[in-house]
């Protein structure tokens, strides 16, 4: 255990369920009363995570990015207390509550609600109370659903558009909650709506040149998602300009022929078939000619003409991302050559690459000069293990993980003699699988792996092959930032845990990669490159 700290820290939370708000500063105002009740209280916040539409009614803690960021640095942080602006903004589900609680307790971290209070997890009579209150959040957003649902239906039933405005529209200012009415049509935009669909019939201009007219126009799209590098500032979502795949979008939408579409989800969260009623809203364009814009769309389709397999191994595939806009790059293959190309054209945003690309083979090379030197050396390996075991646990958590898997094997044995039925089965083992994965922190977890699969590192990658490549690859790194004007890999992003193991190879020599008959170095362009290659 580390010494006293002289002064109290605390780690932040943010939560909003949907983007609507976000848009209405509620992060702002969240983050705003958490500084205030510490600064009341005298913490000190080292931390503040936060995650943007995202729902806490959901037993998969992956699914919350900045929620899952803020458990696996707990361990590393080991703040005096975790605050939050409510509990609902924690977790609306029993199960991630009970199994996140517990891993507050065991590192000896307090929980706090700037709107509710703070518990002590050493007492029994705090965890009670808390229990409660965690229970009844659940119920509450169980309630909320339910609720929403009917409205959306009644909506529905009206005749009344649910969800974000399209391109074309906007929303009646008159329009209540307890009298909603249909968007109206905004004058310029409608106008081009109209005659974009005017120029599709004409059946001599595909989805790349109305985006470029729509572009020329000064129109841009009601884009709700943010690009990487608005995420990783914090910034809310801008509007983009338009693709070829936007304006699909509007062609398909049969919101312009004045219906609207009710779509349900499953269970697991599949999206069931749609269900098209008539809409209040005017139209665009007669269901005439919307089939003809379909049927036109649908001949000017080309198949590819190789018949080789469709799916090709991608050593970098989704790990490869712009170094100037952050995006992820595309994989193609053209003519027999496979290629990482830039992808901000496509999704409408401007770079300094923009269109760029590279052969898979002079990006591949220099990752497999990155990762195959990758080798701990033994007062590494020491220093590892002396660590983890006092900063995480390691013994404490080897025992329950054991406790849980022996419970699983239990529950096993009672479904197959008949003592218990499908459903009590199927509810048990999810409570234990959902255990387990707060029973071991990933830095604890990966940093033995790494110590065990990385004696033979390099021999193993020489006789893998391309498909196993990459998911070995994927397993050790977030992502990987590439220079797409000059071909080069700038920066590692390696997963939690893996960060020891690339800090732990000491990488400090520039690597070389012959491409295009000139040598390039992995590191600083300009030749200032970094002792370590990773963020």
């Amino acid at each position: 255990m580390s010494q006293r700290k002289e002064k109290k820290t605390a780690v932040g939370y943010l939560r909003v369920s949907s983007y609507d708000q976000v848009e209405g500063l509620s992060l702002s105002s969240q983050e705003s009363k958490i500084r205030e009740w510490c600064a009341a209280r005298g913490f000190e916040i080292v931390a503040m995570f936060r995650d943007e539409g995202e729902s806490a009614y959901n037993d998969d803690v992956s699914r919350r990015r900045g929620f899952a960021a803020l458990l696996g640095r707990l361990p590393d942080l080991r703040p005096d207390v975790v605050v939050v602006f409510s509990l609902d903004r924690w977790a609306r589900s029993t199960v991630v509550s009970s199994q996140t609680f517990r891993l507050l307790a065991d590192l000896q971290i307090g929980f706090a609600s700037v709107t509710e209070s703070m518990w002590d997890f050493s007492e029994p009579s705090s965890r009670l109370v808390l229990g409660f209150l965690a229970a009844f959040a659940e119920y509450s957003s169980a309630s909320t659903a339910q609720h929403v649902r009917r409205v959306a239906d009644l909506k529905f039933e009206s005749g009344i558009h649910r969800g974000s405005i399209p391109f074309g529209y906007r929303a009646d200012p008159e329009s209540t909650r307890a009298n909603p009415r249909p968007p109206l049509p905004d004058v310029r935009e409608f106008s081009a709506v109209v005659e974009l669909f005017r120029r599709a019939l004409s059946g001599t201009e595909t989805c790349q040149p109305l985006a470029n007219w729509l572009n020329r126009q000064g129109f841009t799209t009601r884009n709700r998602m943010r690009t990487a590098l608005e995420e990783q500032r914090g910034e809310a979502a801008k509007p983009r300009r338009f693709t070829a795949d936007s304006v699909e979008g509007i062609l398909k939408n049969p919101f312009y022929t004045g219906f609207i579409v009710r779509q349900r989800r499953t269970k697991r969260g599949a999206p069931s078939a749609r269900e098209l009623g008539r809409g209040l809203h005017r139209p665009a364009v007669s269901e005439e000619e919307f089939n003809r814009v379909q049927s036109i769309i649908r001949s000017h389709y080309r198949a590819p003409r190789s018949n080789s397999p469709k799916l090709r191994p991608y050593v970098g595939k989704g790990l490869i991302r712009c170094y100037s806009c952050g995006e992820k790059a595309w994989c193609h293959h053209i003519k027999g050559v496979s290629y990482y190309q830039e992808s901000s054209a496509s999704r409408g945003i401007s770079c300094q690459a923009a269109g760029r690309y590279w052969p898979t083979l002079v990006i591949d090379r220099q990752i497999e000069q990155i990762v195959k030197p990758v080798e701990l050396p033994q007062r590494w390996k020491e220093r590892a293990l002396e660590l983890a075991s006092a900063e995480n646990n390691v013994l404490d958590l080897r025992l329950q993980r054991r406790s849980l898997e022996g419970r699983r094997r239990r529950i096993v044995e009672l479904y197959k003699d008949g003592v218990i039925d499908r459903a009590e089965f199927d509810r048990e083992i999810q409570i234990i699988e959902n255990q387990l994965k707060t029973a071991a922190p990933a830095d604890v977890t990966l940093v033995e792996l790494s110590i065990a699969d990385f004696e033979r590192f390099g021999d193993v990658w020489d006789a893998a092959t391309p498909e196993e490549r990459a998911e070995l690859l994927g397993q050790m790194v977030e992502s990987l930032y590439v220079d797409f004007k000059a071909g080069q890999a700038l920066e590692i992003v390696p997963k939690p845990g893996f960060r020891c193991v690339f800090q732990g190879t000491e990488i400090a020599r520039p690597l070389t990669c012959l491409a295009s008959d000139r040598q390039l170095t992995i590191g600083d362009p300009e030749g200032g490159w970094r002792r370590f290659l990773y963020r």
